[in-house]
């Protein structure tokens, strides 16, 4: 009778703790673990539910932004037939996004541990859009570098950025300071990209790159192709 009596107690024991602690359906990934899948080329997409401001700093590469707060209002820009990565700045936020996900049927979803903090920590580099970096540009505390080719820096370039063409990065590191945030501007996203990953081996642990680089800058400051500005749609009919 006492082991029955016994059993009984456990059994609701256990009862009351699986309602008072519902086991997640989701599961949680390293930072380490991320990176492998995006060195890998899987095909994975990452939500970052960080408020905007906090996202404008840096983030994730292909990373796509839902504060958490719009998120139940929003699950329609979420695609349910990929392997979902949920990012915050420390863990917490994304952890309750993916549940949010996992209640309304998502499958594949993965809370990154620790957050951005935890990325840049393995060390690895963060994005930025033009318009962020056009945002901050007056008030920003970083060493801008340009590593595309003399001759596409020349033919136009930011105001007060370094040049230094991504095949001399080793040759010149004396020149990149090394207590300061570096912003990569490459011709393009997978020029920046290419550059970024050489300032991590170099031993750089701050470093964002622009996406898309001096295409994207060119998008946000309305410069058209050959250089010439274009502030209106006026202006686009008169060239023509």
């Amino acid at each position: 009778m006492k082991r029955i009596l016994g059993f009984v107690i456990l059994y609701t024991a256990l009862l009351v703790l699986a309602i008072a602690f519902p086991a997640f359906a989701f599961e949680n990934i390293t930072p380490l673990d991320v990176k492998q899948k995006l060195d890998a080329n899987e095909d994975v997409f990452i939500l970052d539910v960080r408020q905007p401001e906090e996202y404008a700093q840096g983030y994730l590469p292909k990373a796509y932004l839902i504060p958490l707060g719009e998120l139940d209002q929003r699950l329609n820009e979420v695609p349910r037939d990929k392997y979902l990565i949920v990012v915050c700045q420390s863990g917490g936020r994304s952890a309750k996004a993916s549940q949010i996900l996992d209640d309304n049927g998502y499958k594949n979803v993965h809370n990154m541990l620790n957050g951005t903090p935890a990325w840049k920590n393995l060390p690895e580099y963060l994005c930025i859009k033009a318009d962020d970096l056009k945002a901050q540009l007056a008030s920003l505390d970083a060493f801008i570098l340009d590593v595309r080719t003399t001759k596409e820096f020349e033919k136009r370039h930011i105001e007060g950025v370094v040049s230094i063409p991504i095949d001399q990065l080793s040759d010149r590191r004396n020149e990149i300071p090394p207590d300061k945030g570096i912003v990569i501007i490459g011709a393009d996203n997978d020029q920046g990209t290419q550059a970024s990953k050489k300032l991590i081996e170099l031993g750089y642990k701050d470093v964002k790159n622009l996406e898309d680089g001096m295409l994207s800058w060119d998008d946000a400051t309305g410069v058209s192709i050959e250089g010439k500005l274009i502030t209106t749609f006026a202006a686009i009919k008169t060239r023509e």
